[in-house]
């Protein structure tokens, strides 16, 4: 064989290997089907990226924008997954990454005559950083309050909550007039915008469903996963080839990423659902300030469900606000809620600084 045509096949070998290498599938240990909208932080409390809808998270992508070293240690995060860590090299080297299922929680079946709205109460918890430093963390017990008749949440009540926060981060922000959607950090409960079946009409009308996917013109934007007698839906609302963006007050805000995903039990209704998780990565632009990169996730796990009529709506007094601790119990000690991730523990009390207001009973 001619030695030009040895080398361009060499090149070709070479060609293929880095672009497999380049990314890394996360699939269930169990079924061995991919999972999306995987998260992975570092060990020093940074959101490095998240997988697409097909469990793909692009490795080539991380190493051109966050500092990370071959021997560091990474945790891949999921709301149906126990946490999982992996040496960084291992993972790049390899194709699969495999996660355990998390023991599920007991399934909570509503009962009785169905009224006006539908309260679905849970353990959610949220956690930002800032150009790859942790802003914030905050967990908690939350109600939602769904209307049958509008088909979307009408309110929320945080029943306890406790807030963490980066205060020299915040302070340094301030400082230098650099202002995001919220001068306070954003870790409010996930606020089911981007919940499928719940989807405003004329939002949900510019997707089809083909099958098992959800598709936007002529991208696949999403797509449903059967698991026995379980459902998983995920739906791509951003990607950097589809970006979203707008400017308001001299300020510009680009989402490049923002991925939703959803397990049901038996049937894909609001009623049935166990879990949801969004990721969402945006860059805040001011003329002055610069640009900043803000990534939050958010997880729900629901815990019980019940129905309530108009007139039982109306004696319900609402907290909206998680802007700081309020809490009378050790909520987060309730060995039925999954496991939190190590790398985003170990920084509460330390990096990020538990706001004491509100508390009946200290830790």
């Amino acid at each position: 064989m001619p030695i030009m045509k040895k080398a361009k096949y060499l090149f070709l070998f070479l060609l293929i290997s880095f672009i497999l290498n380049a990314q890394v599938r996360f699939v269930n240990q169990t079924t061995r089907q991919s999972v999306s909208n995987v998260t992975l932080l570092s060990n020093d409390g940074k959101i490095i990226g998240g997988s697409d809808i097909y469990g793909n998270f692009d490795i080539a992508a991380v190493n051109n924008e966050v500092k990370i070293t071959d021997s560091d240690t990474v945790e891949a995060v999921h709301s149906d997954f126990v946490p999982q860590k992996f040496i960084w090299n291992d993972l790049k080297t390899a194709s699969v990454g495999y996660l355990t299922p998390l023991k599920e929680i007991k399934e909570v079946v509503v009962t009785g005559k169905q009224k006006e709205f539908l309260v679905l109460k849970g353990y959610f918890y949220s956690y930002s950083s800032v150009d790859d430093s942790p802003w914030a963390f905050s967990d908690g017990i939350v109600e939602y309050y769904i209307s049958k008749d509008k088909n979307k949440v009408v309110d929320f009540n945080i029943v306890e909550n406790r807030t963490f926060e980066n205060t020299g981060l915040t302070d340094s922000i301030k400082r230098k007039g650099i202002i995001t959607i919220n001068i306070v950090p954003d870790i409010s409960p996930l606020s089911f915008r981007g919940e499928w079946l719940l989807m405003s009409a004329n939002r949900k009308s510019i997707y089809t469903q083909s099958n098992n996917y959800l598709l936007s013109k002529n991208d696949t934007i999403g797509k449903i996963d059967h698991n026995g007698n379980n459902i998983n839906l995920s739906i791509e609302y951003c990607t950097p080839d589809r970006p979203n963006e707008f400017s308001f007050f001299g300020i510009h805000a680009k989402t490049v990423n923002h991925i939703s995903s959803e397990s049901f039990s038996s049937k894909l209704t609001i009623s049935n659902i166990k879990t949801i998780s969004e990721y969402e990565k945006s860059y805040i632009t001011r003329k002055k300030g610069g640009t900043k990169k803000y990534i939050e996730i958010a997880n729900f796990y629901v815990l019980d469900k019940k129905f309530l009529s108009k007139e039982e709506m109306k004696k319900i007094k609402f907290n909206n606000s998680n802007s700081v601790s309020n809490y009378s119990s050790h909520f987060w000690e309730n060995s039925e809620l999954p496991p939190l991730p190590s790398f985003i523990t170990d920084k509460l009390g330390e990096k990020l600084i538990l706001s004491t207001k509100n508390i009946k009973n200290q830790p």
